[in-house]
C-alpha cells in the first residue's frame, strides 16, 4: 500500500501539477487510479484507500522523504513562516490546506536539478511571496527580476550572467525569478528558453567575458584538485553546475501575460 500511494503521488507530482484546469487535473486523477488498478495487485491498493488524498510527502519533517500528517505539517510551516516574517520579509500569510500543498510542490521542483518553475495567477495571490519562503527554508540565494519596458535586454544579460557565474562557478544553490513578463519581453523569454533546455544561452558571453568565465572556472576546479582541461570540457563543467544549481521561477499574470 505504501509503495502504491508513493507512486501515485509521484505521478500526480510529474503530471498533474503541470495542469492548470481542474478538469484536465481531475482527468489525470482518474487515469492514476485506473493505471494502479491494472498494475498493483488489490491488496496493495487497500480496497482503494491507499489512493485517496491528500498525498504529503515531504523532508521537511525529517531527513527521509516521506509521507506527513496534515495537522504536522501546518504546525511546521506556520512556525517556520513566523520565523521567515521577522528574517527575511513582513508578509504575513495565513496557513491553510492549499498553502501547505503548494509549498511542498514548490519545494519538490526546487530541490531537483533542472527543476524550474511556471506559477500563473493574479497578481497579490502569494506567487513570489511562496517561492520566496521556499528558498527560503531550503538555503537557496534569490535573484529577483522585474521585467518591465524599462528593463533592457542588455541590464538581464548582466543579471543573467552574474547568476550563471554564481550557480556554475561558485556552485552556489540560486533561485532566480522572472516576475509579471510582459508583452515586449521576448528577448528575455528566449534566453531563458535556451538556458532551461541546455544550461548554456548562445551569444550570451563575448570574448572578454568568456575569457575571465573560464579563468574563474579553471580557478574553482583546481581548488577541488580536478584537472586543467581543455576550454570545451571546462565549459561542460560550468554548464552542469548551472543545470544543478540555477533554479528559474517565472511568476506571470494571466491577464499579461501574452507574450508567452
Amino acid at each position: 500500500a505504501r509503495l502504491a500511494r508513493l507512486w501515485a503521488h509521484e505521478g500526480q507530482r510529474l503530471f498533474g501539477d503541470r495542469l492548470p484546469d481542474p478538469a484536465d487535473a481531475a482527468w489525470c486523477a482518474s487515469l492514476v487510479e485506473a493505471v494502479a488498478a491494472k498494475r498493483f495487485p488489490a491488496a496493495a491498493l487497500a480496497d482503494g484507500a491507499a489512493l485517496r488524498g491528500p498525498w504529503l510527502y515531504s523532508r521537511w519533517l525529517g531527513r527521509a522523504y516521506a509521507p506527513a500528517r496534515p495537522r504536522e505539517l501546518r504546525r511546521f510551516v506556520a512556525s517556520r513562516l513566523r520565523t521567515f516574517y521577522e528574517e527575511a520579509l513582513d508578509v504575513p500569510l495565513v496557513v491553510f490546506d492549499d498553502v501547505v500543498r503548494h509549498v511542498l510542490r514548490l519545494d519538490a521542483v526546487l530541490r531537483a536539478e533542472s527543476g524550474h518553475l511556471l506559477l500563473v495567477g493574479e497578481s497579490g495571490v502569494g506567487k513570489s511571496v511562496l517561492t520566496k519562503f521556499v528558498a527560503w527554508n531550503g538555503g537557496l540565494s534569490l535573484i529577483e527580476i522585474q521585467a518591465t519596458r524599462h528593463y533592457t535586454p542588455a541590464k538581464f544579460d548582466d543579471d543573467l550572467r552574474a547568476a550563471m557565474r554564481r550557480a556554475g562557478v561558485d556552485r552556489e544553490r540560486l533561485v532566480v525569478t522572472l516576475d509579471e513578463a510582459d508583452e515586449g519581453s521576448s528577448a528575455f523569454l528566449e534566453r531563458m528558453n535556451a538556458l532551461l533546455a541546455s544550461g548554456e544561452v548562445p551569444g550570451l558571453w563575448g570574448a572578454d567575458d568568456l575569457h575571465r568565465l573560464l579563468a574563474a572556472c579553471r580557478d574553482a576546479r583546481r581548488s577541488d584538485g580536478a584537472a586543467d582541461d581543455d576550454d570545451a570540457a571546462v565549459l561542460r563543467w560550468f554548464a552542469r553546475n548551472v543545470r544543478r544549481n540555477l533554479h528559474v521561477v517565472f511568476c506571470l499574470n494571466p491577464g499579461g501575460s501574452g507574450g508567452l
